[in-house]
């Protein structure tokens, strides 16, 4: 997540329905983070927390995403690279033990599969430890609770929130002309919205752009289907015409 040369190469782009080989010339990338108090409100528990403080969302992932038109979404599993977190420098897992665990399910076994789906597809087939790396300081740098925080946003089980609350309070710090999505979790029980998951969009620079990437002419957001392992929580969905940000 520093800005390098991009080379060309092949990549094999996974839609939701079609398996297609295409040659990428262009990237974004996506940074998605979920809120703790959210994920652990519609989980059974969270044992999985590491050193986490509170004071932050955790990565979900740093995912490669072509521009071609035809391919727009999610690439994956574009190479033979298995997890190995002894590839991974002491330094950069002290800042993972901060940002990026697994909460309700093992942290190792969280990050593996977020290296080998996402990963290998990092242009310039970069090395576990650069991956990590750069997917850490983007989380440090963009800290989603700090950037609700200075519009006044913090974790309040009571507070209602609606859509341009947390789209004004990104664009005070990112910029008006950036557009951010985000995603809920339902509680089955009494039907409220959490606020769940969030994303900002980078170039190739790694310089904050715009997520403007579309699927389809009627779906305006990325969107990656959340619920095809054992390391998604509760299907994510859009947020209802208020929602909450639910206390740790």
């Amino acid at each position: 997540m520093k800005g390098r040369n991009i080379q060309v190469f092949v990549v094999f782009c996974i839609l939701i329905n079609a398996s297609y080989s295409y040659k990428a010339t262009t990237y974004m990338y996506i940074l998605a983070q979920e809120w703790v108090g959210s994920v652990c409100n519609v989980e059974p528990s969270c044992p999985y927390m590491g050193k986490y403080d509170g004071q932050r969302w955790n990565v979900h992932g740093l995912w490669p995403n072509t521009q071609l038109a035809s391919s727009c979404g999610s690439i994956q599993y574009c190479r033979t690279d298995p997890y190995d977190s002894s590839k991974i420098y002491q330094n950069t897992k002290d800042v993972l033990d901060v940002v990026w665990n697994g909460l309700y399910s093992d942290t190792e076994a969280f990050r593996g599969y977020e290296w080998e789906k996402h990963g290998t597809c990092y242009p310039g087939e970069v090395s576990q430890n650069y991956f990590f790396q750069t997917a850490a300081g983007l989380a440090q740098k963009y800290n989603y609770f700090s950037i609700l925080a200075k519009s006044g946003i913090y974790p309040d089980d009571s507070r209602q929130l609606v859509e341009s609350d947390v789209r004004n309070a990104f664009a005070a710090v990112l910029g008006s002309n950036v557009k951010i999505t985000f995603s809920c979790f339902k509680d089955q029980v009494t039907g409220k919205y959490f606020l769940g998951q969030l994303k900002v969009c980078f170039d190739e620079q790694l310089q904050i752009r715009t997520c403007n990437c579309k699927l389809s002419q009627d779906d305006g957001e990325i969107e990656e289907q959340q619920n095809d392992s054992q390391f998604s929580a509760q299907p994510l969905v859009s947020c209802g015409s208020v929602f909450y940000y639910p206390e740790l």
